[in-house]
């Protein structure tokens, strides 16, 4: 089973896909992207951190199950950055996890199919969101803005996509989020 995460940004996405693979087992899905890394991010365990041109050249050779682009800003300058998922088979009776947003997971519904899927949403109130992406470090109130009018566009028709909602806005652990993801799939698999 592929268990895709999504959401909007900062609504903790990341944080349960750590705890389904640490706890659960989970295989996580690796996304390549352009974007510079974060503190504390590690390459090839939260991402596989590559240059345009190397990114462009897996576009070229039909490598990705899918890809994006965002252009943003960074320091109030503009940048694209590049997010896409390499082409991979899963391994019979392994549970897998990725986060991705709303065009990756269709994507993964076009190459994959709605058989082995099981998608979640994460859902976080703007206040909380906006307070982890400022201790997550390197933020940007403009750039901030920009996400929050951006993912009100990009997520609007994720009702239509998810197969649960999930709240994260603090007051449930995240070990119980990824234990109900967990229970779902085990619900799900068993038939």
């Amino acid at each position: 089973m592929i268990v895709i995460l999504f959401g909007k940004s900062a609504t903790g996405k990341d944080t349960v896909l750590r705890k389904l693979r640490d706890e659960y087992g989970y295989i996580p899905i690796i996304s390549t992207t352009t974007r510079p890394m974060r503190v504390k991010e590690k390459q090839g365990v939260d991402y596989n951190f590559v240059s345009e041109e190397e990114f462009l050249k897996m576009i070229e050779q039909d490598s990705l199950i899918e890809y994006r682009s965002y252009n943003t800003l960074v320091n109030g300058v503009p940048d694209t950055w590049y997010y896409g998922v390499p082409k991979f088979a899963p391994i019979k009776g392994e549970n897998f996890v990725v986060v991705l947003d709303l065009v990756g997971t269709e994507g993964f519904l076009k190459y994959f199919g709605n058989k082995d899927t099981f998608i979640v949403e994460i859902s976080t109130d703007d206040a909380v969101r906006k307070q982890r992406a400022i201790r997550r470090g390197s933020f940007d109130e403009t750039e901030w803005q920009r996400r929050l009018a951006d993912d009100e566009i990009k997520f609007a028709d994720g009702e239509k996509f998810r197969d649960v909602c999930i709240e994260n806005d603090g007051t449930r652990s995240i070990h119980d989020i990824a234990m109900q993801i967990d229970n779902h799939v085990k619900e799900i698999t068993a038939r």
